[in-house]
């Protein structure tokens, strides 16, 4: 049985990943910057099977930085959410 839970696993929005790498740079070891940027963006492939080969049965996702609230524009930031949560 899958049981276990991880919160607050962060990932990026598609078509994001020029920024995932600079802001990677600032925070992610150099010898893990591949990987990382690689998990970030997909979370139904490699990033679920590791889950499921540790028994995760749930995964809470969250939107990375600076997510929604960097974008100043309201209609772009409401669309943005609106693809996001769906």
């Amino acid at each position: 049985m899958l049981g276990k839970v991880v919160l607050e696993e962060a990932y990026e929005r598609a078509g994001l990943e020029e920024k995932s790498k600079r802001q990677a740079s600032l925070y992610v070891a150099p010898w893990d910057r591949e990987r990382y940027v690689r998990q970030i963006h997909d979370i139904t492939g490699e990033r679920l099977q590791l889950s499921n080969e540790d028994g995760i049965g749930y995964t809470v996702v969250s939107l990375t930085v600076p997510g929604i609230q960097g974008i100043a524009d309201k209609t772009e930031a409401e669309e943005k959410a609106t693809l996001t949560n769906n």
